[in-house]
Formats: structure tokens, sequence, C-alpha cells
């Protein structure tokens, strides 16, 4: 039974949620990392200092202390999910499994961010978006790296040669 595609991708799909609050504490790491690296109140260039320009700070904080984090959120619970299923699937299309529920949740964050557009105003809509797809390109990376590291730390044995 545990051999069944579908069994492997439901039970990707629901270990994406335990993986969410595993990435949520590494994100808390990367962000608390990037504190004691990155000041808050980032000057860019000098360029708020000396021509009174506050954008490029304002994108750079953005980029390190809310997007980062959140796509480390999104790579982790990749990772924590694929490894989950490869620990309890017992099939061999652990891949197609992975890649569905990847494009499972697309689709949910895809759904979601048009309902968010919609209801919301364009500003808040769009931040609100840009956080879940950081987590939905986080989500991708996980995945992919893990089943990258999974298939290339396999040890290869070379071919018997007959001996005459």
């Amino acid at each position: 039974m545990r051999q069944r595609l579908w069994v492997g991708c439901t039970i990707c799909a629901i270990a994406v949620a335990p993986g969410l609050v595993v990435g949520a504490v590494v994100s808390l790491i990367v962000g608390f990392l990037n504190f004691l690296q990155f000041s808050t109140d980032t000057d860019f260039l000098y360029l708020k200092s000396l021509f009174g320009i506050e954008a490029p700070g304002v994108i750079i904080n953005w980029v390190l202390f809310r997007l980062l984090p959140i796509g480390v959120q999104g790579g982790v619970a990749g990772a924590f999910a694929v490894w989950f299923t490869n620990k309890v699937y017992l099939g061999e299309k652990l891949e197609s499994a992975a890649y569905m529920t990847g494009a499972l949740y697309t689709g949910i964050v895809l759904a979601l961010g048009i309902v968010l557009f919609v209801a919301k105003p364009w500003i808040e809509a769009a931040l609100g978006i840009a956080d879940e797809i950081s987590r939905l390109v986080g989500l991708w990376i996980g995945i992919a790296l893990f089943l990258e590291t999974r298939t290339s730390t396999r040890v290869l044995t070379p071919p018997r040669v007959a001996r005459s």
C-alpha cells in the first residue's frame, strides 16, 4: 500500500506543515544572524545621508530581514517534506511525489495570491504575494536540493571486469 504514488504525494504534502514549523525556527536563526551582521537602518552607499534617498536601504532591509528568512523557511520545509517522505514512502517514484507536492503548493499559493490581490489594497497585496512567492521559491529549492543530494550521494561501484 505504501508503494502507490498517491500515498507518496499525500505523505509529502502533509509533511510540508511540520516542515514549515521547523523552517520557522531556522528562519528565526537566520533573521537573528542577519540582525547581528547588518543594521536595521541600512544606509546603502550613503544615499540617505547625502541625498535623502531612502528607497535602496528600504529595499535591502526588506530583502535581508523579510524575504531571505521566509525563503529559508520554505527551503527547510521542502527539504523536510521530501526527507520525511523518503523515510516513510516505499515506492520508487519519490521524485514524482515531491514535484507533485511542489506543484500542489504552487497552485495553492497562486490561488490565495489572486484572492489576496482582489480582496486587499494593492500595496498590501503585493507585499503578501512577495512573501508567499519567496516561501514558494524556497520550497522548490529545498525539494530540488534534497533530491539532488539524495541521488548524488549514492556509492557507485565500478562494473566487474571478467578476468581471464
